[in-house]
C-alpha cells in the first residue's frame, strides 16, 4: 500500500491573512472568503491578476505544520506555487529576525500546482495526447475532481507564519481580429491565428488585448479550421473589440479554501483487503406514476474506508485518537493515499491516480481504538469528501 497521510486540524480560521497587494482581490469575492468552510464560496482576483503573495500569520501561537493545501482553485497546469514556513510572525524566525526565505521549510519557486504524471504510466497519457511530453494531467480529468494543490514538508515543523506565492502564466492559444460584441450566448470568432486550437467542451477566456477587463468566457461549442464558436456564460466590460487574445481557463485566480495543519503518517499502512474507496451519489431520485425516474442532481462524494492494524502507542493515542477528538464529525482534514516522494526532486513524477486519492474530507463516523496486542493498536476510519 501507499503512504496514507492525514492533515489536521485546519488552522486557517485562526489565522490573519493578507496579500502584499490588497487591490489584487475582487471586492465582491474578497480574500477573506477562503476562511469560509463552504469551499464553493471562493475568493477571486481581479481580471488579469495571475500572481499573488499571501501572508498567513498563525495568531500568536507556534503551530505544528506538516501539510498545506489549496482547495477548489482554478490554477492552470502552468502554475507554480511556492510555500514557505517561518518560526515567527511576519516572515521572521523564532528569534524575531526577518528571513528572506522560509527558515522552517521552503519548496522553492519551481513547485508545480499539479504534480507531474509519468506519461508512460500504463498509457495514462498516450503518445498522441497533448499532455504526453509534459506529463501534465488531462484537462477533462482535472475538471472532474475538486482541484487540490498540496505540499508536505519533510516533517512537522513549528511555524508561526507562512508565505504562499502563486504564479500562473497565461498561454495564448490563438488570436482573432473578428469584430464581436461582448455578450452572453453563442459567439463566433473567425480568422483564428491557429487552426483547430481548441476542442469542444474546453473552458476558455477571450479578452481584448488593449483592455483585459473586456472579456468573454465559456465552453467551446466547436473549433474547426480558423472558426471558433463559443457558448459565453460570463462577461466583463462592453462594446465590440477586434484584438482578441484566447487562453485556456480564466484570466484570474480563484481559491475556495486553504488547509494548514499537522500530519499523521503511520509507519505501517493498511494491509491488502483493508482499504476501499468509492463514491456516494448525493443526487435525489423520484419515481413518477409511470415509473419514469427523475433526478435532482447533486455532486458525487468520495468515501474511503480503511483499517490500520499495527499502530504504535504514539500513533494511536497522539495521532488517530487525537484527530477524532479535535475534529469530531464536522472538522476538516486532508486525506492523501499517495504522498509524493520529494527526495532529490521537488517535482518527482506522481502516481497517475494522485487526483483520485487526495481530497478534503470529514470523519463520517468516530471509531474507538482497539488494543490488539502489547503496544499495538488498531483503528478503523471512514472518511467522506467535502464537496
Amino acid at each position: 500500500m501507499s503512504n496514507i497521510v492525514l492533515i489536521y486540524p485546519n488552522r486557517l480560521d485562526e489565522c490573519v491573512i493578507s496579500d502584499a497587494t490588497p487591490a489584487n482581490w475582487s471586492v465582491k469575492l474578497p480574500l477573506t472568503n477562503i476562511q469560509n468552510p463552504v469551499i464553493k464560496k471562493v475568493a477571486r482576483t481581479n481580471i488579469g491578476v495571475r500572481t499573488v503573495t499571501l501572508k498567513i500569520n498563525l495568531a500568536n501561537q507556534v503551530r505544528s505544520i506538516g501539510g498545506i493545501a489549496i482547495i477548489n482553485h482554478n490554477l492552470t497546469t502552468n502554475a507554480k506555487v511556492r510555500i514557505e514556513g517561518f518560526g515567527g510572525l511576519d516572515f521572521k524566525n523564532s528569534a524575531g529576525v526577518t528571513q528572506t526565505t522560509g527558515d522552517r521549510f521552503d519548496n522553492g519557486n519551481l513547485y508545480r500546482a499539479y504534480p507531474i504524471i509519468n506519461p508512460h504510466d500504463n498509457g495514462k497519457n498516450p503518445f498522441e495526447s497533448r499532455n504526453w511530453w509534459l506529463g501534465s494531467v488531462d484537462e477533462a480529468e482535472r475538471k472532474s475532481y475538486t482541484p487540490v494543490t498540496a505540499y508536505y514538508p519533510p516533517d512537522n515543523q513549528m511555524c508561526q507564519s507562512l508565505r504562499i506565492t502563486i504564479t500562473d502564466t497565461v498561454t495564448v492559444g490563438a488570436t482573432s481580429t473578428a469584430g464581436v460584441l461582448i455578450g452572453k450566448g453563442q459567439k463566433t470568432f473567425t480568422g483564428l491565428s491557429v487552426s483547430n486550437a481548441f476542442y469542444s467542451g474546453q473552458k476558455i477566456t477571450i479578452y481584448s488585448n488593449a483592455n483585459n477587463a473586456n472579456f468573454m468566457s465559456g465552453e467551446v461549442s466547436s473549433c474547426v479550421g480558423d472558426t471558433l464558436i463559443l457558448n459565453v456564460s460570463a462577461i466583463g466590460g462592453n462594446g465590440t473589440s477586434t484584438d482578441w487574445q484566447i487562453i485556456s481557463g480564466d484570466n484570474f485566480l480563484q481559491i475556495g479554501r486553504i488547509i494548514i495543519g499537522k500530519a499523521i503518517e503511520p509507519a505501517r499502512n493498511p494491509e491488502y483487503g483493508d482499504y476501499s474507496i468509492g463514491y456516494t451519489d448525493l443526487s435525489e431520485k423520484q419515481l413518477a406514476s409511470d415509473n419514469t425516474k427523475y433526478f435532482y442532481l447533486k455532486p458525487k462524494m468520495r468515501v474511503v474506508n480503511f483499517t490500520l492494524k499495527h499502530l504504535n502507542h504514539t500513533e494511536a493515542l497522539s495521532g488517530f485518537l487525537d484527530a477524532q477528538r479535535e475534529l469530531g464529525l464536522s472538522g476538516e482534514l486532508l486525506f492523501t493515499l499517495s504522498k509524493p516522494d520529494y527526495v532529490g526532486n521537488i517535482n518527482m513524477p506522481a502516481d497517475k491516480n494522485t487526483y483520485a486519492n487526495t481530497f478534503l474530507c470529514n470523519f463520517a463516523e468516530l471509531n474507538p481504538l482497539t488494543n490488539v496486542y502489547v503496544g499495538g493498536w488498531s483503528n478503523t476510519l471512514k472518511l467522506e469528501e467535502i464537496v
